[in-house]
């Protein structure tokens, strides 16, 4: 059955709704997708008035399941002494048309971009800022990438169990193999080389010692 993963990198929220007057508030973001959810680590406002969290999150269901999968929802809370849990704001991100080309493209990706943040009563109050990769994994995809991962996970335990002194004496092998056929190219062209030279020598005297002819 051919799977489909849903990637949310999380990047960071600014502009978002104060909840507390005194100290400093600590924000995460719980976001859902159909009955997936996941939750982010805690983060305070820096000096540019952005809570960062650059984490990626990953959403996995077989393809068919990805019609009732509709939207995505970042819910906005924050924390700090004495309450938890305080609504800060939310944001829908619709998937049906990145579904749709997902499974027509078997990737589609979607740079990080500000979505803006809803209160209760409708208005909005700052902006959420994150990326979307939608990627299809057919039955083959999943059988090849298993077949090499098992490979290299068999070569892995042969290395390891290979005792050092082996490899050793099989590089040292190697090296004499090498070495040996260097010296044998080396003496043989010596040899090509002298034996040219003396026939090459003998060939003229041999036509002189003839005797004359009266």
């Amino acid at each position: 059955m051919s799977k489909a993963t849903l990637e949310i990198l999380l990047v960071n929220a600014s502009g978002i709704r104060r909840t507390n007057l005194i100290g400093k508030a600590y924000y995460y973001v719980i976001i859902e997708c159909g009955d997936q959810q996941r939750i982010t680590k805690l983060s305070s406002s820096g000096k540019d008035h952005k809570t960062c969290w650059n984490q990626k999150f990953r959403f996995e269901a077989p393809v068919i399941d990805w019609k009732r999968r509709t939207h995505l929802k970042l819910t906005i809370l924050d924390t700090e002494l004495f309450k938890d849990g305080e609504f800060v704001g939310e944001t829908i991100i619709y998937l049906g048309g990145i579904v749709a080309e997902g499974k027509d493209r078997e990737v589609v990706e979607m740079k990080p971009a500000p979505y803006n943040v809803v209160l209760h009563d409708g208005t909005f109050k700052g902006q959420i800022k994150l990326g979307i990769k939608f990627k299809t994994v057919t039955h083959e995809m999943l059988k090849n990438a298993q077949e090499e991962e098992e490979e290299e996970a068999a070569r892995e335990i042969v290395a390891a169990q290979l005792p050092s002194s082996t490899a050793t004496a099989a590089q040292k092998a190697a090296r004499r193999s090498s070495s040996s056929s260097a010296v044998w190219e080396a003496i043989s062209s010596v040899w090509k080389s002298s034996w040219w030279k003396f026939w090459s020598y003998c060939s003229p005297k041999s036509g002189k010692s003839k005797p004359k002819s009266n």
